[in-house]
């Protein structure tokens, strides 16, 4: 039996892929876990991941032999065809750093009613991309953004934690994920389902004891039109949630 599902969200960049792959398998040692590939690439990526699930026991590569239409149809695939109570979603774009997982399947452990856990997401200059995020004064916050990596190395609640290196619980999760609100592959729709998680009663959690870094958009970021999407998803996004927008003040309560 596997500890958790690794979802591995793949798009085109070898390098990220394979930087990507070492990292996990290097850094995960304690642990023993299923990784499942979920890739639409057009590069040399597919011949990497069939090769390499040859030499590893624990891979499934999945690739539909079209574009997926979003994030949420690769998720939700990657549900269907495993079966571990948690699972992990992680982007090619981020290289886990050791211990990186332990606390946070903790946490779950401990509390029945945490539906995600968030990991300290590290940018490649070793400055803090985000340690959770909270809705207050109009704004869409990372918190500790820019700060030295070492800061934010505790366990609180979030109003969200993003996706491309997060713990979740199978239970919470297991109707698939549905963003279809959004415009593909244009951002904020992980920060909405962790919202729609909490409307459910469930708890969302960032933990600082363990880490990852990103490159930020690396995957997606030669879309011409990314930055048009993100503003339209915002535009959205703050349609929806203007009541968490509008609160004055967001306080973080340490998880003891």
């Amino acid at each position: 039996m596997y500890d958790f599902d690794v979802f591995l969200i793949s798009h085109n960049h070898l390098e990220l892929a394979i930087n990507c792959v070492n990292a996990l398998y290097k850094n995960t040692k304690d642990f023993y876990f299923r990784l499942t590939v979920l890739d639409d690439s057009t590069d040399e990526t597919p011949q990497y991941f069939k090769r390499i699930s040859k030499e590893k026991g624990n891979i499934q590569y999945l690739n539909p032999g079209r574009p997926f239409t979003n994030i949420d149809e690769m998720f939700n695939l990657g549900l269907t065809k495993t079966d571990c109570p948690f699972i992990v979603s992680l982007n090619n774009s981020c290289r886990v750093e050791p211990e990186w997982i332990g606390s946070s399947l903790n946490i779950m452990g401990k509390d029945e009613r945490v539906a995600a856990v968030g990991i300290k997401i590290v940018k490649p200059n070793g400055m803090i991309e985000s340690a959770g995020v909270m809705l207050y004064g109009g704004e869409v916050r990372s918190i500790g953004l820019d700060e030295p990596s070492h800061r934010c190395s505790f366990v609180y609640e979030a109003d969200a934690v993003g996706a491309n290196c997060c713990l979740f619980r199978r239970e919470a999760v297991k109707d698939g994920f549905d963003f279809s609100y959004y415009l593909p592959f244009g951002g904020y729709e992980d920060i909405d389902y962790c919202l729609q998680l909490k409307d459910k009663g469930w708890k969302i959690i960032y933990c600082g004891y363990g880490a990852v870094y990103h490159d930020g958009a690396a995957t997606r970021g030669e879309n011409p039109d990314f930055w048009d999407k993100i503003n339209e998803n915002r535009k959205r996004f703050v349609a929806r949630w203007s009541h968490l927008l509008a609160r004055e003040m967001s306080y973080i309560k340490v998880c003891q």
